[in-house]
């Protein structure tokens, strides 16, 4: 049961069907409770932290790709 000082912890889900959530628990186990108790399946848990770093390195890879694919081109037309 969850009290004014119980501290939570906000987790990214993937679930089954391909829906995601972020979800708020006080620990991973408790987690897993709230989702089974829910008919959630998760096929994916990460906190949300880790997931914000995660997309963050993505976006980061394809601006560099972009950046790079324009430098080819160019390359190209002056050729």
């Amino acid at each position: 049961m969850l009290t004014a000082a119980s501290p939570t912890v906000e987790y990214y889900v993937q679930a089954t069907n391909g829906r995601t959530f972020i979800w708020s628990a006080t620990d991973l186990e408790d987690l897993i409770r709230q989702l089974v108790e829910r008919g959630v399946y998760a096929s994916r848990i990460l906190p949300y932290g880790e997931y914000e770093a995660e997309q963050e390195i993505q976006h980061e890879q394809e601006r560099l790709q972009r950046e790079h694919i324009e430098e080819i081109e160019k390359g190209e037309e002056a050729a």
